[in-house]
């Protein structure tokens, strides 16, 4: 409940740093008069996160007053009879029902009294009219109507409140304390287009979309975050907000309640936190790019064609690293709660290259996929990436987090062109290869040989590439592939084997790739 009192003032948001995952840290600016403010609105905050200070002077407390009051309220009247009872003298407009009884026939009559209440008492209510004084019965009455304009409809109803406010008491004449605090209930989610229109160029383009179910803002400065914030005690409220007795408090900072210290937990921020599934990098990621803020106009939203070819102009924005977080800044925002807030933010064009790759399974398909390089100089951030061609919507795919000056893939679509096919033959097997300690057969050596072969049935050249995994050492592979290979496998007998070929692949042409390995499996298997 806010106090009306005049000294209680109402800090004002100047600005809000905003993570995706929910949280965002608010300051807000509280005037001073004479050393000393009042105020109610000091949210309930995570727990270390909540600081005042100023740069004029110094902040000596910060204390907390529960302060009572005589609150009154009206309460309307439900029944006849209280209405009866509180207007005595009182001008009403009385429809009565009487019941009359004639040769065994019932029938009723209503008869109207327009006068001035004088009693009501034990069921019997008395009516002065310009008739004289008129006696019914209060089950009677079917209607009334009040005709004077002081007729009371409602009781008053006295209690008493308790609201809380905050004493900021500061030294040296402080003209203003401000207060930061991490609170839940905003967040922002990025977007990207990528139009494909250009065979060696494209253009993307950067959305935001901002969530505030927390407050209402004006004209604040809002800067965006990209990275992981290690937020390991969001979930416990702070002290001196929280509003909890000393025992909950302490119960929850020791693994009485979720993410307490005792208990481990570090909240779905924290470095504890899990990516539950993919759509959950959108917000637990690495919170992102964001720029310029500018509304989106009619003319901006009317087409697809509108959003990818070149309708955009690439605008920066000042931000900065700050540790492993980067910050963009935004002037000037204004957002109600309950709001959301659809904005344009960068666009860039840049070369990029498409490549067919296929991982050596059958049946698995060949993705079509490009490659680019993020030149913006800021990191790009986790989100979902909407590829075009001349204004048609031609895949959708995750941009993973792209630090600056690194390259990021996306896959474009599945290409159904291509003719794949694998066939793999035995080619020897050694029993009893491994033998244990009595000279028992254990473990025989199989030699394989699998081929694949990929036909481009397209009327132009592709860049190819296959990447594909094998149990066991690879003895040879035709034509010649880059190999990595790790020692794991069935009781580190058998490594695995990840061949990987690029290269181009012509109009109507068939390759074929060779692979001779050799692997252990148990002996009679």
């Amino acid at each position: 409940m806010l106090l009306q009192a005049p000294s209680v003032v109402k800090p004002k948001v100047v600005s809000i740093s905003m993570f995706k995952n929910g949280y965002a840290f608010v300051t807000r600016e509280i005037p001073i008069t004479d050393n000393s403010a009042k105020v109610v609105e000091v949210p309930q905050t995570s727990l270390g996160s909540l600081w005042f200070w100023t740069n004029e002077g110094q902040v000596d407390s910060v204390t907390s007053v529960d302060e009572g009051k005589t609150v009154t309220t009206k309460v309307p009247f439900s029944m006849y009879q209280e209405v009866l009872d509180a207007n005595i003298g009182k001008r009403f407009v009385f429809t009565v029902v009487y019941s009359d009884e004639k040769d065994g026939h019932k029938s009723e009559r209503r008869v109207t009294y327009d006068g001035v209440l004088r009693s009501y008492k034990s069921n019997l209510v008395a009516v002065e009219t310009s008739e004289g004084m008129q006696l019914f019965a209060f089950d009677k009455i079917e209607d009334l109507v009040g005709k004077d304009p002081n007729i009371v409809l409602a009781r008053e109803d006295k209690h008493q409140e308790s609201a809380r406010y905050y004493q900021i008491l500061t030294k040296n004449n402080a003209k203003s304390v401000m207060m930061m605090s991490l609170e839940r209930g905003m967040a922002w989610a990025p977007g990207y287009s990528i139009d494909l229109s250009a065979p060696d160029k494209l253009t993307f383009t950067a959305k935001s979309t901002v969530l505030n179910d927390l407050l209402d803002f004006q004209g604040a400065k809002v800067r965006l975050i990209t990275g992981f914030p290690n937020l390991q005690f969001q979930n416990i409220l702070d002290p001196l907000t929280s509003g909890m007795s000393v025992d909950d408090w302490l119960a929850s900072i020791s693994g009485g309640a979720p993410g307490g210290f005792g208990g481990g937990g570090r909240g779905a921020g924290g470095f504890g936190g899990s990516f539950a599934n993919r759509a959950g990098e959108l917000t637990r990621r690495d919170a992102a790019a964001g720029l310029t803020i500018r509304s989106a106009s009619p003319e901006d939203i009317s087409t697809l064609k509108s959003i990818t070819d070149g309708g955009l102009v690439a605008q920066d924005v000042a931000g900065e690293q700050l540790e492993d977080l980067f910050f963009y800044d935004l002037e000037n925002v204004s957002l109600k709660k309950g709001s959301r807030s659809y904005q344009y933010l960068y666009q860039f064009d840049v070369p990029y290259k498409r490549t067919y790759t296929w991982d050596g399974e059958q049946g698995s398909g060949v993705l079509n996929k490009i490659k680019f390089k993020n030149q913006t100089g800021k990191p790009i951030s986790t989100a979902a990436a909407t590829m075009f061609k001349k204004g048609e919507v031609v895949g959708q795919g995750m941009m993973n987090y792209t630090a600056a000056n690194t390259e990021a893939e996306l896959v474009v679509s599945r290409s159904l062109d291509f003719k794949t096919s694998v066939s793999t033959d035995l080619i020897d097997r050694n029993v009893g290869a491994i033998k244990d300690k009595k000279g028992n057969p254990t473990m025989d050596l199989i030699t394989y040989e699998t081929e694949l072969e990929v036909e481009n049935p397209k009327t132009d050249a592709v860049d190819f590439s296959i990447k594909k995994t094998f149990l066991g050492e690879v003895n040879k592979s035709e034509p010649k592939a880059e190999m990595d290979v790790s020692k794991t496998g069935l009781k580190g007998s058998n490594p695995y084997s990840v061949l990987t070929w690029n290269f181009k692949l012509g109009a109507g042409e068939t390759q074929k790739f060779t692979v001779r390995y050799k692997v252990y499996v148990p002996t009679g298997q």
